[in-house]
């Protein structure tokens, strides 16, 4: 079972136009997200939890933020704990893997997928999330 999103603090969006050529026309853009996933993944007594967290990325309105998946050239994500709750003796917080997926070639929302990791008797209620997706401007091939 999937981790439930609460919501997604302070998403900022940067859209950077890059061109394969100084002083040339954007060919592609770079496109940066970063915010805050809130959620509440607890372990069980003294057990290790696993699950994964899987969200839409908003566009800074607060929209799912979507790219025509012929567009989508490359992308890359990451994530780290950033509000945690440990217990009595030890503890462990950690995001094991980060992938970024898209719902359908219609749409193309992005979807951020990270597996997460408590141990002990803790609980982890945030993720700080960068998610970053060159975007072709055009409908052409991608670049090889």
């Amino acid at each position: 079972m999937a981790i439930p999103l609460q919501s997604v603090s302070n998403p900022e969006v940067v859209r950077i136009p890059l061109a394969n050529a100084s002083g040339g026309t954007a060919t592609d853009t770079l496109i940066i997200c970063t915010g805050i996933a809130v959620f509440d993944f607890s372990s069980g007594a003294f057990g290790t939890s696993r699950d994964t967290l899987i969200f839409a990325i908003p566009d800074e309105n607060g929209s799912p933020l979507s790219v025509a998946p012929a567009r989508l050239v490359n992308s890359a994500a990451t994530a780290s704990p950033s509000s945690f709750k440990p217990g009595a003796g030890e503890t462990l917080f950690a995001v094991d893997r980060v992938d970024i997926t898209q719902s359908d070639a219609e749409e193309g929302q992005i979807f951020l997928n990270a597996d997460l990791v408590v141990g002990g008797i803790a609980s982890l209620f945030r993720i700080a999330y960068q998610v970053n997706l060159l975007v072709r401007v055009d409908a052409g091939p991608p670049l090889s």
